[in-house]
């Protein structure tokens, strides 16, 4: 008999929607049209696509001139980062920039190949939290040209406290990056308000960044939200691409219509849901108290931020004295999908700079398994005794 599947990792990448993914391709087989033509065909999806922009616009509380699709979010913070700076390149001698310890490699690396760009993190406190004080002192003296700061850490679930880094932005305005990614598949209409809705952005050169298969979209789109009010014109007047006059000509190129159209249902689908926020919320005490219950007297372990506001479905496990890969490995042979931390870098087995941050040493950075999942986690029990049985072995 064929061994279930239990995915936990949802974090690489959630689990496709697959009747909404094939809603959205069968509406792009009937309306397959270059939205740039001028046919009445090509129209149609063009028609397509701005009701999509609406639709997803209205969902998020943005305006639909904010909304610019991209291939992927790695490439929405590349366009944040390099227009941001673009213009300050032939102005300054040192371009000061600020992030988190926590970004995603879209960010933390394409910074560093910013000429004349100085790179530096900003300070967090013990339960990884921005130092607020800290930010607010370096943006009074002007001290940062670029801001970027990861609303939900990847690997942790550590959230950031967005709305009153903006209410500082707000008196001391700089270009500011939120990646907020790995935040919305937590959320519906009723838990967006507490996580994802940003008072007082009007007139500040703010960007957000959201990807569609973090959701169960698929692959092929992700979100760059642009500033509105003055700022807006930001990115249309430091152009790093050439070729088409798509999306402003801020991200030039044919769009994916049936990915686009799928963001669009599986976002709406999600915020409509309403027990979902609670049900994940449910599920994640659930199984860290399970997961410490366990344990207790059989091998210590460590749930890193558990004392931190986190978005829930995150649970980053310390498994002190284990080796880490063979564990995966028995996981892996069980059909149990988990990952050791950030998808884009877990094959690159180096400890995460992330939790050298956060206090660990480089052993402990090297001994974490992360389960991410929403509401669907019901093989908990299940997951722990092949946890209990592979260590065992491996003792």
């Amino acid at each position: 008999m064929k061994k279930k599947n239990i995915y936990l990792d949802y974090n690489s990448t959630h689990p496709p929607n697959k009747a909404l993914i094939t809603k959205a391709q069968n509406i792009y087989f009937e309306n397959f049209g270059n939205t740039s033509g001028l046919s009445s065909f090509s129209q149609k999806a063009e028609y397509l696509l701005e009701t999509s922009r609406e639709s997803i616009a209205n969902n998020l509380n943005f305006k639909t001139d904010q909304i610019i699709f991209t291939a992927s979010a790695s490439e929405a913070n590349a366009i944040a980062v390099y227009t941001s700076i673009k213009p300050m390149l032939n102005k300054k001698k040192n371009i000061n920039i600020y992030i988190s310890p926590f970004e995603h490699p879209s960010v933390s690396e394409t910074v560093l190949r910013i000429p004349n760009a100085k790179v530096n993190f900003l300070k967090i406190c013990p339960k990884g939290i921005i130092d607020l004080e800290f930010l607010e002192k370096l943006l009074k003296n002007k001290k940062i040209d670029f801001l970027a700061i990861t609303q939900t850490h990847n690997e942790t679930g550590i959230l950031q406290p967005i709305n009153e880094i903006i209410k500082i932005i707000k008196r001391f305005p700089v270009p500011f990056l939120v990646d907020s990614v790995q935040t919305l598949s937590r959320l519906n209409k009723k838990s967006k308000n507490e996580y994802f809705y940003f008072d007082h952005t009007i007139d500040l050169p703010i960007f957000f960044t959201l990807s569609g298969h973090k959701i169960g979209a698929g692959f092929g789109t992700g979100i760059l939200i642009r500033p509105d009010g003055k700022y807006s014109d930001i990115l249309k007047d430091n152009i790093i691409y050439a070729g088409g006059t798509q999306e402003h000509e801020i991200r030039p190129g044919s769009h994916n219509l049936a990915s686009i159209l799928a963001f669009d249902f599986v976002l709406k689908a999600q915020l409509n849901n309403k027990t979902l926020t609670e049900n994940i919320k449910k599920n994640t005490r659930e199984w860290e108290c399970l997961l410490l219950k366990e344990f207790e007297n059989f091998l210590p372990v460590k749930i890193i931020g558990q004392h931190t506001e986190r978005i829930p479905g995150i649970s980053l496990v310390l498994f002190l004295n284990v080796p880490v890969d063979f564990l995966l490995m028995g996981l892996d042979q069980r059909n149990i999908f988990v990952s050791t931390g950030s998808s884009c870098k877990s094959k690159a087995r180096s400890a995460s700079p992330a939790l050298l941050k956060l206090g660990l040493n480089e052993n402990e950075a090297l001994s974490v398994i992360r389960f991410s999942f929403t509401n669907l986690f019901q093989d908990k029990v299940f997951v722990i005794n092949e946890l209990k049985k592979i260590i065992k072995k491996l003792s």
